[in-house]
């Protein structure tokens, strides 16, 4: 593993993320090269989409036979379920349960039901369903060992790196003055999404905390507010005789210390 490392931002053509990363990990394992190229990331972030689908429930053959439909799918790539129950109203507006392949169930709601011309019954829909979506499409995250320059004193990636990430099928450059890869600070890294921080804390509401980075470095408060997952904490403290809340990150204050 080597001992200095950074985030690089890699520009591809839009739609080629997912195969620039794959093809850069193929190479890195032919090459052997992963002391190199450490990891490759294309950051995601899950949606919660409300899906509307229209089915076949009563299916008309050529014969004008009428016969219920079992089956359908929810998604492309899903395999069929199945109709286990429909309840509607008289305005076509209820549930159906349907179950999976790996034999869970997924209730659905049913917004109308419209009979056609030729006899074929079609149910309306509705669900949700997660959805994972780029945050940055276009945009392909890669990990690579560096060495100092002695004389920018920046930090760069290995000649041999550069050339196999530049000339994957689909990259187009680095971001970057002049397409020069330039690394991404600590903060992008962690605002981009590419890295979860990882924060130990010993302190929850009500704690005396010591902010330990920041213009108020040195001061000590009490912790009034705490969220975790946006990386927040509210820390009460006496300014100028008035008590003053302060917005600070988690990793920006440590507990006091009990004697």
């Amino acid at each position: 593993m080597a001992e200095i490392s950074r985030w690089f931002v890699v520009h591809t053509y839009s739609g080629y993320e997912n195969k620039v990363a794959t093809n850069i990990e193929k190479v890195v394992n032919n090459r052997k090269m992963q002391d190199l190229i450490l990891e490759v990331n294309i950051p995601v972030e899950t949606v919660v989409a409300t899906v509307k689908k229209q089915i076949t429930t009563v299916k008309v053959d050529k014969d004008g036979n009428s016969k219920n439909v079992t089956s359908f799918k929810l998604a492309a790539k899903e395999k069929n379920v199945t109709i286990l129950s429909k309840e509607v109203d008289s305005y076509g507006v209820g549930t159906m349960v349907v179950g999976k392949a790996d034999g869970s169930t997924v209730t659905l709601r049913v917004t109308g039901v419209s009979q056609e011309p030729n006899g074929e019954e079609i149910t309306t829909v509705s669900y949700e369903r997660e959805e994972e979506h780029k945050v940055f499409p276009g945009y392909v995250m890669v990990k690579t060992a560096v060495f100092e320059n002695p004389e920018t004193g920046e930090y760069e990636m290995t000649d041999d790196t550069w050339y196999v990430i530049r000339n994957t099928r689909g990259v187009t450059g680095f971001v970057g003055p002049e397409s020069k890869p330039l690394p991404l600070s600590e903060k992008e890294v962690y605002e981009m999404g590419v890295e979860k921080r990882v924060t130990k804390l010993d302190y929850t509401v009500g704690d005396m905390v010591t902010i330990i980075d920041g213009a108020f470095e040195g001061i000590i408060g009490t912790v009034r507010e705490l969220d975790v997952d946006k990386n927040a904490v509210c820390v009460e403290i006496s300014l100028f005789g008035r008590a003053t809340p302060v917005d600070l990150e988690l990793d920006q204050v440590e507990k006091v210390e009990e004697e």
